[in-house]
């Protein structure tokens, strides 16, 4: 077997191992999800009076799951940091209302979050190890609480809610 052939087997042999390796990355980052969606906004604006709403049917009131928000945001948001109401109701009919602040910057204006380009992405843990107490629909509704009626530069929000792999 000459050099030249030796050397196209073992480069595909390392473009195999990568797609398996990126495929198997990407499978595991989605294993146990349980609820992942996200909302845009209309002029990359979040005004008030738009609440993002999402019902998410539970089943499994033993396992812990970790409770994520989906920020992404461009260079256009002119605050480090973000304020919400969050209401939660559940599906015997309590319901419940948190404050939450996120920051989303350092003092310096560096953003914390994932960006490419003008686009930052923050996955923020809401709540880690929480046990969902009832079975059925659970509807999550987040208002934005900042002090401006608008916020400028925001793309979209969302929630994703993962199985915790050390159930």
């Amino acid at each position: 077997m000459s050099f030249k052939s030796l050397h196209t087997i073992s480069g595909n042999i390392v473009v195999y191992l990568l797609f398996f390796a990126s495929a198997s990355f990407l499978w595991g980052c989605k294993q146990g999800i349980v609820y992942d969606d996200t909302r845009s906004f209309k002029n990359k604006e979040w005004n008030v009076e738009d609440v993002p709403e999402f019902k998410v049917n539970i089943d499994d009131t033993i396992s812990r799951f970790d409770f994520l928000v989906n920020f992404r945001h461009n260079n256009d948001y002119p605050y480090s940091n973000l304020f919400l109401f969050i209401h939660t109701y559940y599906p015997q009919g309590e319901v419940t209302h948190d404050t939450v602040e996120f920051l989303l910057a350092l003092p310096s204006g560096e953003w914390l979050g994932d960006g490419f380009g003008k686009l930052i992405t923050d996955r923020i843990l809401l709540r880690e190890n929480m046990i969902f107490p009832q079975k059925g629909e659970y509807v999550f509704r987040f208002e934005q609480a900042m002090r401006a009626e608008t916020l400028e530069g925001v793309e979209d929000f969302g929630i994703t809610i993962k199985k915790r792999q050390d159930n």
